[in-house]
């Protein structure tokens, strides 16, 4: 006769919240060509649930290049996103509950160049650090642009 022992779970408790942001590439565009995009992906882990307004996504834009703010999309969440943009960044916070282990969000946005023009588009999610995570190193990321003729 076999006997089973019982199941002890692996960990007990809660998982430890963590945002994370994926927005690390190099990319190289054509300016007379079509779908200049910078991609985000933020996503949070863990088992809380974050309220709405608590979630803030940048992305800060070097000289030449610009954030197309008719030119944006926000999917693959339950969670919806507000964005303002400037000449220079984009702000987004969430404006409904962040579910944990959702998927994420992936941010797209058009880009405007002048001109030939290279440089680095830094993402960040919670810049200034109002949620409490298990790692602030992974909040960040640099797409590196370059337009060319």
């Amino acid at each position: 006769m076999l006997t089973a022992t019982a199941a002890t779970p692996v960990s007990a408790g809660s998982e430890p919240t963590d945002l994370v942001m994926g927005a690390t590439y190099q990319a190289t565009y054509h300016l007379d060509g079509l779908a200049h995009l910078h991609r985000m992906i933020v996503d949070l882990r863990g088992d809380a649930t974050l309220a709405a307004g608590t979630v803030l996504v940048t992305a800060t834009f070097p000289p030449g290049i610009r954030p197309d703010g008719h030119n944006y999309q926000v999917s693959g969440s339950l969670t919806t996103w507000g964005c303002s943009f400037t000449n220079t960044s984009l702000s987004c916070h969430n404006t409904s509950p962040f579910k944990p282990n959702s998927g994420g969000a992936y941010f797209r946005i058009g880009l405007i160049a002048t001109g030939p023009v290279s440089g680095d588009i830094v993402s960040r999610v919670d810049p200034l650090n109002t949620v409490g995570e298990s790692s602030e190193a992974n909040n960040s990321g640099v797409g590196h642009v370059s337009f060319v003729p």
